[in-house]
């Protein structure tokens, strides 16, 4: 999406996510249980998550705008699920 998106344009994602296990300032970490049962949860569904995608985004765009959330997950009400939205504006060339 990077490589067609025109520099100023505005991208616009939202994503299920695992922290880092140190997490870049301001940041919400998540605890071991999380950041080891989620992705091998997904993994059952074909879903590949990773801790390396939010940081990839902030590094190549200029943050709008980002909200960290969780939600819950079927079959596995007891273990909530963090996930992001982000907004970010393409630097000019």
């Amino acid at each position: 999406a990077l490589r067609y998106l025109k520099p100023g344009g505005l991208l616009a994602v939202v994503d299920f996510d695992i922290a880092r296990e140190h997490p870049a300032r301001g940041h919400k970490r998540n605890d071991w249980l999380t950041r080891h049962l989620l992705p091998a949860w997904f993994a059952t569904r074909h879903v590949r998550i990773s801790a390396d995608h939010l940081p990839y985004l902030e590094d190549r765009l200029h943050p709008i705008a980002l909200q960290e959330k969780e939600s819950s997950l079927p079959g596995l009400p007891w273990l909530r699920a963090p996930y992001y939205l982000f907004l970010g504006l393409k630097p000019g060339d």
